[in-house]
């Protein structure tokens, strides 16, 4: 039971009815800690969350975690990005890969037409004013214990590309108790799109995001172009569930319009990371953390495109 609203074009809230939740009764194998932010070089533009919500599994040698940033100002800014991310250990070692030391914030969809080669160019990466935009994250680390804080050299971002695109549109959830899943149904009520790293975020009782992960697949299409006025189905994975207890959802997509026949440079360079070809056998979570990290790069390669 509950509601679905559109945040934003491509972002999603689900409401669940009070007294229910969904997830697992017993989350004690979930550990969550609160870690403060800095950020070095302050914004007139932006305002970051004071703290990231860190999580955990017990058994896990990786942890999840996320934080907002606001659009102050009355104009839209897209690629928004935080950059020289530092994660740092109470020994005051860095876990974060200087190679992929920033991340993309993500809310609205805007897309440019005309790109020389590629045609089309979207990104969810957009803040509306008084918009806030998630930035979640995933690291390798023995335990979150030895983490400390978390370091922000600066923001930048793009001015927002001229169009804003189709929302998509939101049918609700179905929880599947006895599978310990819960699927999305949407349709696709614009062009030829394919979806790409549709993500869901897991709120506890006090709104904070505790833990997210990457959305399946589920129907036909199977990372294929999805054709205007068709349904399609995301999935959680089962695997996340059996720790965490969720009293909101919130998904967000990214989707890549097909209105122009792509290069087979471009095909690559979108290639949705659920199809990446990944080294057997990875877990879950190792799974999560390399797919992340192509997005980020991928969500780069877009960036450099318009500037």
């Amino acid at each position: 039971d509950g509601t679905v609203e559109s945040v934003t074009n491509s972002e999603f809230v689900y409401e669940i009815a009070d007294n229910y939740c969904i997830g697992s009764s017993d989350t004690s194998n979930l550990i969550i800690k609160d870690i403060p932010i800095t950020l070095t070089e302050t914004s007139t533009i932006f305002e970051v969350s004071d703290h990231a919500i860190f999580s955990q599994t017990k058994d896990s040698q990786h942890v999840y975690y996320t934080y907002q940033v606001t659009n102050l100002s009355s104009k839209t800014y897209c690629f928004v990005r935080m950059n020289e991310i530092e994660i740092q250990t109470v020994s005051g070692d860095n876990i974060i890969d200087e190679e992929v030391n920033f991340d993309f914030a993500r809310s609205s969809t805007y897309f440019l037409s005309g790109v020389p080669i590629l045609g089309r160019l979207e990104t969810n990466t957009c803040i509306e004013p008084s918009m806030t935009g998630i930035i979640r994250g995933i690291e390798r680390v023995d335990s979150i214990d030895s983490i400390s804080s978390l370091k922000i050299g600066s923001i930048t971002s793009q001015e927002a590309l001229p169009e804003k695109a189709e929302a998509i549109v939101a049918f609700g959830y179905e929880w599947l108790s006895e599978k310990q899943k819960i699927s999305f149904n949407f349709l696709n009520g614009s062009h030829l799109i394919t979806a790409q790293s549709p993500t869901v975020y897991y709120y506890d009782t006090n709104d904070e995001i505790i833990s997210w992960s990457f959305l399946l697949d589920s129907g036909p299409h199977q990372s294929q172009a999805i054709a205007p006025f068709s349904n399609f189905t995301l999935e959680s994975h089962i695997f996340l569930f059996s720790n965490t207890q969720a009293h909101k959802l919130r998904v967000g997509l990214d989707y890549i319009f097909r209105e122009v026949q792509p290069s087979a440079a471009l095909q690559l360079m979108n290639k949705p990371a659920s199809a990446m070809q990944l080294n057997a056998p990875l877990s879950f979570d190792e799974r999560q953390y390399q797919q992340l990290r192509y997005l980020q790069q991928q969500q780069q390669i877009r960036l450099e495109q318009v500037q």
